[in-house]
């Protein structure tokens, strides 16, 4: 259970958005960074095509690794596809901007979302996602600066946060962020004996991207269920309850 907590965790801070392009200089203390990152507005949706590797180590031995595809629009239309060692497809996720289909090849199931109110709370936007880490890790962490390092390319600002308690939920934190678009290029998490490390080994901010990519066609032996009616709270007419 600690480890899927420490997955979600990285997989949540991929490729997120912390703030708009900032004018002038982009030097900051540690504290005007998270300030800064959670008094923004969500403006700015970037749009690019992104690969990155996940790595989870127990007492540095590595016991899990698979790398994610993105493809995003920067209007909300999202494709991420997950491989394993093999290159093999794990899971394919598709939001069209109006429903979510994920889709597991070696299952043979797919998931398909298209209420637009369960599928804005199963879609925090990244905002939402970064604010939540960043106010926890704020309250809970000491927060400092590394060097400046190269990341996929491109020069990232080094943020080290290290817990004040042990125990905490977050544990240490490291994060690699793009000081010109202001995302995650890396972030390392240790708890325990786990850590976890994401990387983006290529992001390119001017692919060109067509819009099939965000459409996504089920095989006919594929067993779809709709998450809509596996809501439980989920509010149904006379008819539906006979």
């Amino acid at each position: 259970m600690e480890k899927y907590k420490i997955s979600i965790l990285i997989c949540l801070m991929g490729g997120i958005i912390l703030s708009a392009c900032t004018p002038g200089s982009n030097q900051f203390t540690p504290k005007e960074m998270v300030h800064k990152v959670l008094a923004a507005e969500e403006e700015t949706n970037v749009a690019y095509y992104g690969e990155s590797t996940t790595v989870t180590k127990e007492n540095e031995t590595e016991v899990e690794r698979f790398v994610m595809k993105e493809w995003r629009d920067g209007t909300g239309k999202i494709r991420v596809e997950i491989e394993g060692n093999k290159e093999e497809p794990i899971s394919i996720s598709v939001n069209d901007g109006s429903s979510l289909i994920s889709y597991e090849p070696k299952q043979k199931q797919a998931l398909i979302m298209d209420d637009r109110e369960m599928l804005a709370l199963n879609q925090p936007s990244p905002m939402d996602q970064v604010n939540f880490i960043l106010e926890q890790i704020s309250k809970t962490h000491e927060i400092s600066m590394g060097k400046e390092q190269k990341v996929a390319g491109r020069q990232t600002q080094h943020v080290i946060a290290k817990p004040k308690a042990k125990d905490q939920l977050y544990g240490r934190q490291e994060l690699w962020i793009d000081k010109e678009n202001w995302i995650v290029l890396k972030m390392k998490a240790t708890i325990g004996n786990q850590t976890v490390e994401t990387e983006y080994n290529q992001i390119n901010f001017e692919a060109d991207i067509a819009d099939e990519k965000y459409s996504l066609k089920l095989p006919k032996d594929v067993e779809v269920k709709n998450m809509n009616e596996l809501n439980p709270n989920r509010k149904v007419t006379l008819e539906e309850a006979r």
